[in-house]
């Protein structure tokens, strides 16, 4: 009985890793340091079939995705079974358990079909992740998702053996969707989510030689900071509105430092923020930040701020606290459940919310480092080594459960 990691996400997204390729990037990083018998595979959408891929390989694709440099993409060293004996079911064989945390409803990345009625036929045991419901919830924040989404979380519900969730209110979301709970079938988990801080480069306080020219130049002033994708659902909006009223109101506002790749609608609140010329000078985008880079930006910056409309989880939010951060949040979706109480919420529709919080911390300097003072002391970051090893745990579970039915 083999346990399969699938590694299609990370294999197919270039660096650097964020969201859901974050998450199968971390966790494959830890599986091949805590669970030498676990494998990993891909799914080569070219022949449909999926291919062992050897655990040097997986190291070597984590240290690309890590890689502070232009990396070329690996030349991965596969290699394929087939057992057309049994229908051609490729690798996995009876009792094998398959997971994946990344991105199985996207055309190329796998073939669930496949992978439900190997289940049925020689018992292939299939683990997958709920990250959101966001597509299912709120289709106008991710267009045309929605069209493939709902089946492919509907087949999740009813077939896989187990579903991995980032959150309760994930969770809670995915059982309220299917009308299923846990003891009608469907299964599920809350696997934490690690937010490991990145060893430092240098000494605090040193040079930044390491960094990029424009990187090291930033942290040389003060400033605040917001990582998210740039996209509709992360309402960026929000945070360009609050930046003209506070320059409005003559408020000595630091640079804005946004972090992300450009997606969904990004392009366009870009061009009005640097458009903008009350906020062209004072708000820089950057794109493909490697992680050590950022943890340097989260080290110096003033505070974060995170107005995301909906989340299955916050990683940002996380991030910021292990950082010792204050963090200006949203309260929508798992959002508070991610800061409990050591964040701030606003409403992400409030543009005066957000003016006076942010407003507030920067003339109130005291309120801000004893704020600080109490994160640093209560905080106890979550390492990506426990979310692997709840999947592992869930895995064993899974089949110490099959086991104890087939000796029924």
């Amino acid at each position: 009985m083999t346990v399969w990691f699938d590694i299609t996400t990370i294999a197919s997204c270039g660096p650097p890793a964020t969201g859901i390729p974050r998450v199968e990037l971390k966790l494959a990083e830890q599986l091949c340091s805590i669970d030498g018998s676990v494998r990993y595979c891909l799914y080569e959408a070219r022949l449909d079939r999926y291919s062992e891929v050897a655990s040097d390989d997986v190291r070597r694709l984590v240290a690309m995705h890590r890689s502070s440099g232009t990396v070329a993409p690996l030349e991965l060293t596969l290699r394929r079974d087939d057992r057309r004996a049994t229908g051609g079911r490729g690798l996995f064989a009876a009792a094998d358990t398959w997971v994946s945390c990344g991105f199985n409803w996207r055309p190329g990345f796998g073939n669930l079909a496949q992978l439900y009625a190997w289940r049925s036929a020689i018992g292939l045991r299939v683990v997958t992740m709920c990250h959101d419901l966001i597509p299912i919830r709120f289709p106008h924040l991710v267009p045309g998702l929605a069209t493939v989404y709902a089946p492919y979380l509907r087949d999740m519900a009813l077939h896989a053996d187990h579903v991995l969730c980032n959150s309760r209110c994930t969770e809670r979301d995915l059982l309220r969707w299917s009308g299923r709970s846990g003891d009608r079938g469907l299964r599920t988990s809350v696997m934490p989510i690690g937010c490991d801080v990145e060893p430092k480069t240098v000494e605090p306080g040193a040079a930044e030689p390491a960094l990029a020219p424009r990187i090291g130049d930033l942290l040389q002033h003060p400033f605040l900071l917001s990582v998210a994708t740039i996209e509709s659902r992360k309402n960026h909006q929000a945070l360009y509105r609050a930046c003209v009223r506070l320059v409005e109101r003559g408020v000595d506002l630091p640079r804005l430092v946004i972090v992300g790749q450009v997606g969904h609608g990004g392009a366009a609140v870009i061009d009005e923020m640097l458009g903008d010329p009350r906020t062209a000078a004072r708000i820089t985008i950057l794109s493909d930040v490697p992680d050590r880079a950022l943890s340097s930006l989260y080290d110096r910056c003033l505070f974060t701020l995170f107005p995301s409309l909906y989340e299955g989880w916050g990683l940002p939010v996380q991030e910021s606290l292990a950082h010792g951060k204050v963090c200006l949040s949203s309260d929508q979706g798992a959002l508070p459940e991610a800061g409990g109480d050591l964040a701030d919420y606003a409403d992400p529709w409030n543009t005066e919310a957000w003016v006076g919080a942010i407003r507030g911390y920067l003339e109130a300097p005291d309120t801000l480092a004893r704020r600080e003072a109490d994160i640093r002391e209560r905080f106890r970051p979550t390492a990506w080594r426990a979310s692997a090893t709840h999947l592992v745990e869930a895995v064993a579970a899974l089949a110490g459960n099959a086991g104890r039915r087939g000796a029924a």
